[in-house]
């Protein structure tokens, strides 16, 4: 993580975007998935794969959204976090890719 010097309330005002971020996506996707289950219970109002398909990827779409601005929000701060599996991933395939 690489920290900028930052105003304190520019930090409030990141922290309080990202909750926001967070509290309005997360309830959505818990309203997706929640509408989806009671389907999937109902005998008579099953919905077909196409509809679950399309259930999954709204989650997959909204959760990579959210995932974005959150990352985006703390990046402008200087505290983002970084995968430091992914980046050993990363730097394994560009050696690898220099043997070849």
């Amino acid at each position: 993580m690489i920290a900028k010097p930052t105003d304190l309330r520019d930090l409030y005002g990141t922290i309080h975007d990202m909750d926001a971020l967070a509290q309005e996506g997360l309830a959505e996707i818990i309203a997706i998935a929640k509408l989806a289950l009671a389907a999937m219970e109902s005998p008579t109002n099953h919905p077909d794969m196409s509809t679950i398909a399309r259930i999954f990827s709204g989650i997959w779409m909204k959760s990579e959204h959210l995932a974005g601005c959150i990352a985006s929000e703390a990046l402008g701060v200087g505290c983002a976090s970084e995968d430091e599996a992914a980046q050993r991933r990363t730097e394994a395939f560009i050696a690898s890719q220099k043997a070849v």
